[in-house]
């Protein structure tokens, strides 16, 4: 095994700047290591992840090793998988020959651009950036696009020097965050990552083979997406799952996605797809996850939940959120018209013929806005979205517990909203509902 390891070393060393005879050797052969060295990886090493592409788990991902096997191997036994200079030292000849083949390795291999927006989350930054650069198996790079911060979040940024690529702006809220690192993202997979929360290790490896694998088998446009444990901001757990445990694996229907909003951060998108509908949607001012997925899936986009845990969102109410904003009766104008025009893309792509669980998803959507309008003194713009709801669907409009839509129905959700917001404030902050 040393002598293995030495020559496969020696293949980008100071010795040899092209490629050895035995890289070529195991290039080209697969039984040159037998796959039972796969079982010995030892802990802090890399060489056996070269391996994993030598002799892959399933026959569908063939393709895919071939595609990768270039830069695995190159990379073998290295400190790092996402490091920005991926080698030992080496001459200036040897630079100078890597920049020059470095574009041609780019497009043998699946880079992933991480777009972390950021704004006044000075005490949670480093986390994030961290649980990025320490991604393993993917070749990356992490883009950082401050929106305007007043804390420590520059000096933070400014001591990961060329690890990152950082971006200054004005305040301009989180959509146009991330969609200034859109613009520069090199990758051919693109990930969003809140300053405030964080990846699981391995996450980007495990999605970008379940991402290639999908575009083999169903159609190049197509999003995974997994999903995420919710912590607090002390970091203790609220829930393990963000979906509901008997969410199927699979592709998601129109309904799913409507009803199940798609977080912002669980999908890994195609940097292409994202461009192609022209990113993130800055009219909205929230609810942009939600928008994006909507357009995406009418631009022909399919999303297919494969179930693993990919990072940890952090649920909190915080000045610091980038996302934070004023609810405004504007904002939730601006928010009813976007709904409205997802409603009128559904209605288009099914001949003005809408499936009743399509129209039931898209009254609760409704609803719940109206509802939340109204926990905002939002009252004029929240009977809008009631009336829409019940436009929608005849009975089934209601979000909420049973107590709480029986009294709608009674009262109506002025008097219902009021008369909760007495009973919270009188008994424990979690009891919302009556």
């Amino acid at each position: 095994m040393p002598i293995i390891r030495k020559k496969l070393r020696c293949c980008f060393t100071k010795d040899s700047a092209l490629l050895s005879p035995f890289f070529v050797a195991l290039v080209v052969s697969r039984s040159v290591l037998p796959a039972a060295l796969m079982q010995r990886q030892a802990a802090g090493s890399r060489f056996y992840f070269g391996l994993r592409f030598l002799f892959p788990p399933s026959p569908q991902l063939a393709p895919a090793a071939i595609r990768c096997i270039l830069q695995s191997l190159i990379i073998i036994d290295q400190p790092s998988l996402n490091t920005h200079f991926l080698f030992r030292p080496l001459s200036k000849f040897q630079r100078f020959l890597f920049s020059s083949l470095r574009p041609q390795v780019s497009n043998l291999v699946s880079m992933i651009s991480i777009i972390i927006p950021n704004y006044n989350g000075a005490k949670f930054l480093r986390e994030a950036i961290d649980s990025a650069l320490d991604q393993q198996g993917v070749e990356l790079e992490v883009i950082v696009v401050d929106d305007g911060s007043t804390d420590d979040s520059r000096a933070i940024l400014e001591s990961y020097g060329d690890r990152i690529r950082p971006i200054f702006q004005h305040n301009q809220g989180a959509s146009a965050a991330r969609n200034a690192g859109l613009a520069i993202a090199r990758g051919e997979y693109v990930k969003f990552l809140d300053g405030d929360d964080y990846l699981l290790p391995n996450a980007l490896h495990q999605q970008v083979l379940q991402a290639i694998e999908l575009e083999q088998n169903e159609d190049k446009r197509c999003v995974v997406y997994g999903d995420a444990r919710l912590i607090d901001a002390d970091g203790l757990i609220i829930s393990h799952n963000y979906f509901p445990v008997s969410k199927c694996r699979g592709k998601s229907s129109l309904d799913e996605i409507i009803s199940q909003w798609i977080l912002t951060t669980v999908p890994l998108h195609r940097t292409d797809l994202l461009r192609e509908v022209s990113g993130f949607d800055e009219r909205m001012p929230a609810a942009q996850d939600y928008d994006l997925s909507m357009r995406l899936y009418f631009a022909g986009v399919r999303f297919f939940y494969v179930g693993e845990l990919c990072l940890v969102y952090r649920h909190h109410q915080s000045l610091s959120r980038i996302s934070t904003m004023h609810h405004s009766a504007t904002s939730f104008s601006r928010r009813y018209a976007g709904y409205k025009r997802h409603l009128s893309l559904a209605s288009d792509h099914f001949n003005r013929r809408l499936p009743s669980a399509v129209k039931t998803a898209f009254a609760h959507v409704f609803w719940e806005a109206g509802r939340f309008a109204l926990r905002c003194d939002q009252v004029v713009i929240g009977k809008r979205y009631f009336s829409t709801a019940a436009s929608l669907v005849s009975y089934n409009y209601i979000s909420g517990g049973r107590g709480y839509r029986l009294i709608c129905r009674l009262l109506g959700p002025v008097f219902t909203e009021t008369l909760s917001a007495t009973v919270r404030r009188i008994t424990r902050p979690s009891n919302s509902d009556v």
